[in-house]
């Protein structure tokens, strides 16, 4: 009949309490001291630690290993741009990635992959400019989904087909002495004239009564003008 018995996790001799004696109590005692010397959770030195059992409360090193066997990850979206390279992260709603000299890259854009081509890299998060070859068209965002203002000189528009050798150039005035808006209107519901205010809003109302609009012609209105 043994004295004393083998621990299941960690193969330790545990002695059987009176019945077995010393010096062999006190031998079996010390080599399973040891074998708890070197436990660290592996099988064989110890139970292993569950999800429960574990704290994550600041940078974890990998020691340059690979995370294998992952079936997913839910990242946190981020309030400003991580400092570090090599990062993968979350910034609104949508995927980047700095790479190995500090470039932001942006991943996926508007609920889809941002592709490899089309797409101006640089710049400050979350902005965008995205080429869309079917709609032979460039998108300018501030955010997702959000558009951006452009600030150029004066703009060259081309018909898209069937050449595009020659323009209409908008310019701005020869001699800008402040910063001021134009704003246009909505179409109007039939034809009318357009006129401008020292504000620059642009309506589509003739401003005086005794002026008329027929078909293409601007004229005097019927009946407008009087003896005063």
């Amino acid at each position: 009949m043994s004295n004393s018995t083998i621990t299941p996790n960690m193969n330790l001799i545990e002695p059987i309490v009176g019945q077995e004696l010393g010096p062999q109590y006190a031998f079996d005692i010390n080599n399973s001291l040891t074998l708890i010397d070197q436990h660290n959770h592996t099988p064989g030195y110890g139970v292993q630690i569950p999800t429960a059992g574990l704290n994550i409360n600041a940078n974890l090193n990998f020691n340059d290993n690979f995370i294998t066997n992952l079936a997913g990850m839910v990242l946190t979206a981020q309030i400003s741009v991580p400092a570090t390279n090599n990062t993968l992260y979350e910034f609104g709603d949508d995927l980047y990635y700095i790479d190995g000299i500090g470039n932001n890259i942006r991943l996926t854009q508007s609920g889809s992959v941002a592709g490899p081509y089309g797409n101006i890299s640089g710049l400050v998060a979350p902005a965008s400019a995205t080429y869309v070859p079917v709609q032979q068209t460039f998108i300018f965002e501030s955010n997702s989904n959000i558009a951006a203002n452009l600030d150029a000189g004066s703009i060259l528009l081309r018909n898209l087909s069937p050449n595009s050798t020659y323009a209409l150039t908008l310019n701005p005035p020869a001699a800008l002495a402040a910063n001021y808006s134009i704003t246009l209107p909505p179409l109007p519901s039939s034809q009318a004239v357009a006129t401008i205010s020292t504000s620059g809003v642009i309506t589509d109302a003739i401003p005086d009564s005794t002026l008329a609009l027929t078909a293409t012609t601007i004229g005097v209105a019927a009946n407008s003008i009087t003896r005063t």
